[in-house]
């Protein structure tokens, strides 16, 4: 029988937890005013990737783009809304725009078992979009797109240790 709603758990600190949703944008500052003006939203935390963040990329090419990103809920039961905005020609935010438009590009989860959780979902079907090495904030991650559904999925593993929420992280810009 399957669980009532109540019945279920809020486990942050499990192997596989959703942690985020990543959403493709034309105007990351736009979006995020326009966010923080009908949600009441106070925070967003900003900056630009490939020229901040160094990457050793596997499989795609170094994304270039904008992201704001903010905590929706609370800290520990709460999920992040990532705003992203492409800067380059082939960041798979800019396929997305144009293939689908402003909207939601992919579901993120902090795991654990790298290797094990890759290879299911590969055995299943899915189709790498990206994948690389963040030395600097010691992680791993890739976007793997599930078919059948075309959902994406943005699996990252961070060494621990590592905090999973940037707060006062030198680099990013506070202000709404």
């Amino acid at each position: 029988m399957e669980k009532e709603w109540e019945e279920w758990e809020v486990r942050p600190d499990a192997p596989f937890y959703p942690n985020h949703i990543g959403h493709a944008v034309r105007d990351v500052e736009k979006t995020s005013k326009f966010l923080s003006a009908v949600l009441g939203i106070e925070r967003w935390w900003k900056y630009g990737f490939s020229e901040e963040v160094e990457e050793d990329v596997m499989v795609g090419d170094l994304i270039k783009g904008k992201v704001a990103w903010t905590r929706l809920g609370s800290d520990m039961e709460g999920i992040t809304l990532e705003l992203l905005q492409p800067l380059d020609e082939n960041s798979p935010y800019r396929q997305h725009l144009e293939t689908v438009g402003e909207g939601p590009h992919h579901v993120g989860f902090y795991i654990s078992g790298w290797g094990e959780k890759v290879s299911k979902i590969l055995e299943k079907g899915a189709k790498i979009v990206y994948l690389a090495l963040n030395p600097g904030d010691r992680k791993r991650w890739g976007y793997f797109k599930l078919r059948p559904g075309g959902i994406i999925f943005d699996y990252e593993e961070r060494e621990e240790g590592l905090p999973l929420f940037f707060e006062g992280r030198a680099g990013f810009d506070y202000d709404v």
